[in-house]
This record gives C-alpha cells, sequence and structure tokens, in this order.
C-alpha cells in the first residue's frame, strides 16, 4: 500500500493545471476498440455484450457489460470487467475493472505500472478531493487527466479506470441541476 501512496504523490507532483488538455487522450476518444459516441451495434461488432439491470429512472440510459472479457486488455495487464453505458444509443461511458487476483502489494504495483504508463501516453493526472459521496462508495484517492472531449478517471479503492463523453456529461448535469 506504501509503494501506491508513493507513486500517487509522484503523479501529482507531474500534474498539469486545470486549463491544459491531454490531446492524444481526445484523439483516442476511449478505451480498446471502444469508441465513445459509438452506438450499441457498433460496439456488437466488437464484443459480447450483455445488458445489466437498469438503475436508473431515465430511460435513455442502457448499461451493458462485456462478455468476452478474455479479448481486452489494459496494456498486458487481464480485466475483471468492462463495463458500457449508453445515452439515446451512443456509447458516453466506459469503466475498466483490472483483474487483481495478486497480493495486495503486487496489486500495487500492477496499478503504478498502468498509471504510469498512462501518464506518459497522455500526460499528468490531477488529483481531486474526495467528497463524502466518493468516501461512502469506497474510494481512497480520485485522479482525472482531462481533454476538451474526454476525460479519464483513475478511482483509487474501488481500483477502476472510467473515460467518459465530457459533452454527454455535462448535458447531463445541466438536466439534473435544472431539475430535468
Amino acid at each position: 500500500m506504501k509503494l501506491l501512496y508513493t507513486f500517487i504523490i509522484f503523479l501529482t507532483s507531474f500534474s498539469f493545471c486545470h486549463a491544459q488538455y491531454a490531446k492524444e487522450l481526445d484523439e483516442k476518444n476511449g478505451f480498446n476498440k471502444f469508441i465513445l459516441g459509438q452506438s450499441l451495434e457498433d460496439i456488437k461488432e466488437v464484443a459480447k455484450v450483455k445488458a445489466l439491470k437498469n438503475g436508473s429512472n431515465d430511460k435513455r440510459m442502457t448499461y451493458y457489460e462485456v462478455k468476452n472479457i478474455k479479448d481486452f486488455k489494459i496494456f498486458e495487464y487481464t480485466l475483471k470487467k468492462i463495463e458500457l453505458w449508453f445515452y439515446n444509443d451512443k456509447l458516453w461511458y466506459i469503466e475498466v475493472y483490472p483483474a487483481y487476483v495478486y497480493t495486495q502489494e503486487q496489486n500495487d504495483l500492477i496499478n503504478q505500472d498502468i498509471l504510469r504508463r498512462i501518464q506518459n501516453q497522455y500526460g499528468g493526472f490531477q488529483e481531486k478531493e474526495l467528497t463524502p459521496q466518493d468516501k461512502l462508495i469506497g474510494r481512497n484517492a480520485k485522479y482525472e487527466l482531462y481533454g476538451k472531449k474526454v476525460f479519464l478517471r483513475y478511482s483509487g479503492g474501488r481500483g477502476y479506470y472510467s473515460f467518459c463523453d465530457l459533452v454527454t456529461r455535462n448535458n447531463l448535469l445541466k438536466e439534473q441541476d435544472s431539475g430535468l
């Protein structure tokens, strides 16, 4: 665990300010073969998916899990799960869960390697203050990297990576704030 915290401090020492954007993150626009904005039909051409229960009252939202998870990796590391979230039949959010199957120390080293490689590819993460909601769901750290169209988050404690379409996210937040 000490290794993970040391690495996280290292990451934050190289963080970019809010005004700087990760151009490469916008160019990639997703994870692996999953491109933000794709339709469910497009996704079905590259992955087998199963529908998840819709916990939202918003019927425009649908959720899927990738069934052929062994066909996908984050760098050379295997995955436990990939969730795909759709809004109006367009992919807007991807959650990637590495398969942490080793000792805590080994998992920390794997996570450090993933974080370092992401940082090398896209730039520095920004440490975000944890909200009461974050703590409630088990996050012990939150690091984000922003492009103009996409943001990438690492959620410590829960150990997953999120890729999000910022336009859709911001529109959903506006709807939420306006009471729609």
